[in-house]
């Protein structure tokens, strides 16, 4: 990427027993333009979508097409291309973590990616059918975590993981060994 091209991108994560779903909505400005993306990940497959037209929302988030994501929830309505993806979900109160993640890099300037974490864990309501599977979330978890640069690390380890107690993550550049 060139050093005038930006991203900005969300990580939703829901979560109930052996079901989980993510969603990644993400805006990248390149010279060429101003797009958005959205990834969808679930263990029928991953489906990702390029969307020209989209609004920001407010204090984060993003409205592509008729769906939408943000500190509210998750509103799905795709339909097209032999994907389909309705319903809603609701979140509870967030818990954010207890400090910023990036610890000292968050003070140097020109860093590739910035991360951070919006809610280690929150309660879902509602359900979601995607491609005629129907996801029931209410009673599970949620997670969401932020990236923005000018691109994301090519050698990046990530998990995150999290029970009816406790959510844990970790990151990490991968070490060429």
């Amino acid at each position: 990427m060139k050093r005038s091209d930006k991203f900005e991108g969300w990580y939703f994560k829901l979560q109930k027993g052996d079901s989980v779903i993510a969603f990644i909505p993400s805006v990248h400005r390149t010279d060429k333009g101003i797009y958005a993306m959205l990834q969808i990940v679930t263990d029928h497959g991953d489906y990702t979508f390029r969307f020209d037209e989209f609004e920001f929302v407010k204090p984060f988030g993003l409205k592509l097409g008729s769906s939408e994501f943000s500190e509210r929830g998750i509103m799905l309505d795709i339909d097209g291309d032999g994907f389909s993806a309705t319903g809603e979900i609701s979140f509870g109160e967030f818990t954010p973590a207890k400090g910023d993640i990036m610890g000292p890099f968050g003070f140097l300037p020109r860093m590739e990616c910035r991360h951070g974490i919006i809610s280690m864990r929150h309660a879902l309501s509602g359900s979601l059918t995607i491609n005629g599977v129907e996801y029931n979330f209410d009673g599970g978890t949620g997670y969401i975590e932020k990236d923005s640069g000018r691109s994301f690390p090519s050698d990046y380890c990530w998990t995150h993981g999290m029970n009816d107690d406790f959510s844990i993550m970790a990151a990490d550049r991968k070490s060429v060994v």
